[in-house]
């Protein structure tokens, strides 16, 4: 979920993805959101590695759409260089989502234990922690409750209770 874009890291993605293909799991890929300054190099190293009618892209999706791409999501993957807080991750844990990701910025902060991690400079790692994940049921269900129950703490409610405890702190030592 998100633009095409150089931090999103999906060009080199595409080599773990070409990996996963070479170890027999032929899966496609779903690029959901805009294109971006990224879109004419992904579609080029697709093609280059033979990838191209694996990979479908759905341009800019809300609402119903993104509900339904995440239901029939057999893994959501975020192999990001740099992210801020990743809202896509949360979304895709509520929903039941077992999740692999880079191991930088909040990521695993974030997710915590309700994912595994990968070095998103190297292609041979992605490829590693997304095969385990598509070949270890054990571990798809492991994850997808840790992922449930992880989405679960974060709420607007939550959000609002936290932010009153400590705008209440700050005023009393005011």
């Amino acid at each position: 979920m998100g633009a095409q874009v150089p931090r999103k890291n999906l060009v080199r993605f595409l080599d773990a993805l070409k990996i996963i293909h070479l170890h027999g799991l032929e899966i496609p890929l779903v690029l959901a959101g805009p294109e971006g300054e990224d879109s004419e190099s992904i579609r080029a190293k697709a093609e280059k590695l033979g990838l191209s009618r694996w990979i479908t892209t759905t341009g800019y999706i809300e609402g119903r759409t993104v509900r339904n791409i995440y239901r029939l999501a057999t893994a959501f993957v975020l192999p990001s260089l740099c992210e801020g807080f990743g809202i896509p991750l949360l979304e895709a844990m509520a929903s039941g989502v077992p999740v692999a990701a880079s191991r930088t910025s909040s990521i695993p902060e974030v997710c915590r234990d309700a994912a595994v991690y990968f070095e998103p400079e190297s292609p041979e790692s992605m490829a590693d922690k997304i095969v385990s994940l598509l070949e270890n049921k054990g571990l798809r269900d492991t994850l997808i409750a840790k992922g449930k129950e992880r989405a679960r703490s974060f709420s607007w409610e939550r959000t609002a209770r936290e932010m009153l405890v400590f705008y209440e702190a700050v005023m009393q030592g005011s």
